[in-house]
């Protein structure tokens, strides 16, 4: 497994999600310092279905950042609505979100339904996050986790607002 917990909620939690993300073949990355997912954006984890990887900055926030990886795993996994929602079209909504950030496409309806399914799918990673968070009784602050996981959905709409995926560099 490689990661290991002093407490014994977040090591079973640890063992049940190692165990079947290993049945399933998806290998799980830790890094030092912040994962370099293109340039100028780093992340604090992702998780490729593509490549079958969760990648996690190991930092004091690692387990929520696991557990939200994890939880995009499950949706992978168990063909959430949410995250079919990105195969099931004849475009990649990040893609294309992407190229309307770099100024290589114009801000359209296809730019916009490809922000709402992003947001979508995130809302819904969150929800299964937070209900594990409670299944396996995990060492963190719900409320907190809550408020964190808000701002990273408003964060979608500021990105689609500004243009600007790096808004702290931009600030």
């Amino acid at each position: 497994m490689g990661v290991f917990s002093t407490d014994p909620k977040t090591t079973l939690f640890l063992q049940s999600a190692f165990e079947e993300l290993k049945e399933s073949q998806v290998e799980v990355r830790f890094y030092k310092r912040d994962i370099k997912i293109k340039e100028d954006i780093f992340v604090d984890g992702y998780f490729d279905d593509s490549n079958k990887i969760i990648a996690v900055k190991k930092n004091r926030q690692w387990i929520q950042t696991f557990v939200h990886e994890y939880s995009h795993f499950l949706q992978w996994k168990y063909k959430d609505p949410s995250y079919l929602a990105y195969t099931n079209r004849d475009y990649d909504p990040i893609e294309i979100t992407e190229k309307w950030i770099e100024d290589k496409i114009d801000y359209s309806t296809l730019v916009s339904k490809s922000f709402r399914i992003v947001r979508r799918n995130e809302y819904e990673c969150e929800k299964k996050s937070i209900q594990l968070i409670k299944e396996f009784d995990l060492p963190v602050d719900i409320e907190m986790y809550s408020r964190r996981a808000n701002v990273y959905l408003i964060f979608y709409h500021m990105v689609e607002k500004t243009k600007m995926w790096n808004l702290k560099k931009n600030l």
